[in-house]
């Protein structure tokens, strides 16, 4: 079956990996939780208590990162050559906001980042987007988006610890600096041997690999305005977390609202639970506690922000889902192929 295709991806829910990684993460929740003391109760009573119109500017500011992502991702495409290439269209920037929906909504229920696959595909049978030229602007998107993000994580953390990071921040910083020495590791290993790469693949792959090194390469080499974008779209994630905070009356600088939810962005790229589940929320809760806020309320921050980023997601997502599958194609399938 394509790469990407929603019945491989949906029959992945039923694998023993996904559903290994969901027990994963209630152990961690259900553990922490315990090792905190962490009253339930009192984090349902602060969800409830929360501010309307601060939650409703968060989840517009969560949107508008969406689309935000959806015009780099365009410009990328276009970069690569969609659009220009005979039988090729360039996405509009609402398309592929509702794409990206889909694709994180199957990251949230399937562990590995494997939502990205249904970005590919649905470029490639609607816009006649080879998988190559995809997965090319996917991974030259990760990439900027890993440096610019580790980047602002390090600002941060020195701004808002003031040089004297907590063990847990450290090791998040930790994380983040390695991901991104291995992923420009392997792009300059990639760029070195291409050549020779190319030489010892069967001649059926050849074509593929060129587009998907040229659509990665041309990206990296103009930078900038996907960096540009890369930053506001990180500001406005640490936006959203402020504002859920304020929500709940919780005081935190912009600093530390910055750290946590880059903090939590980035532990969502771990492939251990779906979209960091588990992980994510002890990871916040940690850092809110070591910045002053009472356990409780660190709880109430971590989940009310979850279930805008996590489960109003999935819901939204799958809504998404349905309408693309039944009414979404802008034109006519075509064979899928290389």
């Amino acid at each position: 079956q394509p790469v990407g295709d929603p019945a491989s991806l949906g029959r992945g829910l039923l694998r023993p990996r996904t559903l290994l990684s969901f027990a994963f993460a209630l152990t961690i929740l259900v553990f922490f939780i315990r090792r905190m003391n962490l009253d339930l109760g009192a984090v349902i009573d602060n969800i409830r208590s929360a501010s309307i119109p601060f939650l409703i500017l968060a989840v517009l500011v969560y949107l508008g990162t969406i689309i935000l992502r959806a015009a780099r991702w365009r410009w990328m495409l276009r970069l690569a050559g969609a659009g220009s290439i005979p039988g090729t269209t360039v996405p509009p920037v609402g398309y592929l906001a509702a794409v990206l929906l889909v694709s994180w909504f199957f990251n949230c229920i399937l562990p590995a980042k494997l939502g990205d696959a249904y970005r590919i595909y649905r470029i490639k049978v609607d816009d006649g987007i080879r998988y190559s030229i995809g997965f090319g602007t996917v991974l030259g998107e990760r990439v900027i988006d890993l440096i610019v993000l580790v980047i602002m994580l390090a600002i941060s953390a020195i701004v808002a610890f003031h040089g004297n990071m907590p063990q847990d921040a450290t090791r998040a910083l930790y994380v983040g600096v390695g991901l991104s020495i291995l992923a420009v590791i392997g792009l300059i290993m990639v760029f070195a041997f291409r050549n020779y790469i190319t030489d010892r693949l069967p001649l059926r792959f050849r074509n593929q690999w060129q587009s998907l090194q040229e659509s990665v390469f041309v990206n990296l080499r103009n930078p900038t305005v996907p960096a540009i974008l890369s930053v506001f779209i990180w500001a406005m994630e640490a936006g959203r977390m402020f504002l859920v905070a304020k929500a709940l009356d919780v005081h935190i600088g912009f600093e530390m609202a910055i750290f946590v939810g880059l903090m939590a962005a980035l532990l969502t790229t771990l492939p251990f639970t779906p979209a960091g589940l588990g992980v994510v929320e002890v990871a916040m809760v940690s850092v809110l506690k070591l910045a002053g806020v009472p356990v409780d309320l660190a709880g109430s921050v971590a989940f009310l922000d979850r279930i805008i980023t996590y489960w109003g997601l999935i819901a939204v997502g799958a809504l998404v889902y349905i309408y693309l599958l039944k009414w979404g194609t802008r034109k006519p399938a075509e064979p899928v192929g290389s």
